[in-house]
Formats: structure tokens, C-alpha cells, sequence
């Protein structure tokens, strides 16, 4: 909908265009959904992932998940398919992903490389 849109996507002063992933949590607390167990935070709820891109914010990505679900698991395949979109939005401009300190695996960092992205991890 983004690149059919031609929605803009502005660049940091570095030329990068900033990509932004993080798992945050949900309260459910007081249902019986599938899937709501305890979050990271003490209640019971998900635990999404979610993807923005540029300084918009645009959400490229955003998967429900299980609230007792560890930020790690399932990690790459969410980049896999979140920076595909990220790279057609961005054009010939350079990604720089930041990333939670939750994220700060080798795996993370060895695909991170791998692709030429730039990363921050908090």
C-alpha cells in the first residue's frame, strides 16, 4: 500500500532511512483470549512485534504473539520478512535498524551483517 501510495519516507541526516523493531505488550487481563498469558510487564496479555520505518513511523510489519512469548523467538524470521519491505520503501538509501537490548543476539547481529544493514542495539 506504501510504495502504490508513493508515501513519502524520510531519511536521518546520515541518509539513512531509520528502521525501528521492538516487542511491546498488550493487557488482556480479566479474557480468556487464546493466546493471553503473562507479559514481561506482570499482566497477562501478547506480546507483539512491530516494524517502523523512516520518520514517519510507517508500519511495515506487526505480528500478534502469545504474552509469555520470549522477544528473541521467531526474531529472524520477522526480519526476514519485515526487510524486504523496508528495502523497496527505502530505495537505494541506506537502513539503519534499531533494536531493543531484548535483540542483542549474535544471530541477530551475524544476519544484520550478512544483509549490509546497519544496526543500533540498545
Amino acid at each position: 500500500m506504501l510504495k502504490n501510495l508513493r508515501a513519502g519516507v524520510t531519511a536521518l541526516s546520515t541518509g539513512h532511512v531509520s528502521l525501528h523493531a521492538d516487542v511491546f505488550c498488550l493487557d488482556n487481563s480479566k479474557t480468556c483470549k487464546e493466546g493471553v498469558a503473562r507479559t514481561y510487564h506482570g499482566y497477562d496479555g501478547y506480546a507483539p512485534v512491530g516494524a517502523y520505518l523512516g520518520e514517519e513511523g510507517w508500519c511495515i510489519g506487526l505480528e500478534l504473539r502469545p504474552g509469555d512469548q520470549r522477544s528473541q523467538k521467531d526474531f529472524l524470521f520477522f526480519l526476514d520478512r519485515i526487510l524486504p519491505r523496508a528495502r523497496a520503501l527505502a530505495g537505494k538509501r541506506p537502513l539503519l535498524i534499531t533494536l531493543d537490548g531484548a535483540h542483542d543476539a549474535a544471530a541477530n547481529r551475524e544476519h544484520l551483517v550478512r544483509e549490509q544493514i546497519d544496526y543500533l542495539i540498545q
